[in-house]
């Protein structure tokens, strides 16, 4: 996963957030998928799958940041939402995994499965709802901007229903 991490540096340079997820998601299920064919499974192919699979996942979590920080300001009070995220995967993952694998141990190869079939349905689902959002004019700040202030923009009601008064008269 370090080795993942470091050439996410270079390779996040070259290509768009958006379209670097869409790879290491895309990857990762494939990886995954080749432990799901039980004509092909051996030891080299796990090992394989594995060292892919934690070579792409590595940067999926920065992706995600960074597909959102594209979109939006999130330092400050959104900053929050990606370290609780973050932790609930590790949490309940142990959990589901340990119960479905005591019933049957391929059910971890499904459940990954799932969870990067999830992943490649969350990116395109991400890019609609900010999409809506700066559509509905509801998304504070500019895109990307380093000097954004939630100071500066004032979302009151009582300023809002001045200005609005003040227009009418």
């Amino acid at each position: 996963m370090m080795l993942g991490r470091a050439a996410g540096i270079f390779v996040a340079m070259k290509i768009t957030p958006t379209v670097y997820a869409y790879i290491d998601v895309f990857i990762c299920t494939f990886s995954v998928l080749l432990l799901t064919i039980p004509q092909i499974l051996s030891n080299e192919l796990v090992y394989g799958v594995t060292a892919v699979f934690g070579f792409f996942m590595a940067t999926v979590y920065g992706n995600g940041i960074l597909m959102t920080a594209k979109r939006m300001n999130v330092s400050g009070s959104y900053i929050w939402f990606f370290f609780f995220s973050a932790q609930l995967a590790p949490m309940f993952n142990p959990i589901a995994a340990s119960t479905l694998m005591g019933i049957n141990m391929e059910n971890f190869t499904y459940i990954n499965t799932a969870l990067c079939g999830i992943s490649i349905l969350c990116i395109p689902a991400m890019k609609l709802t900010f999409r809506r959002i700066k559509a509905s004019g509801k998304l504070l700040g500019d895109q990307g901007s380093d000097n954004y202030n939630a100071t500066d923009v004032d979302t009151s009601p009582d300023t809002k229903s001045a200005k609005s008064e003040s227009a009418n008269l």
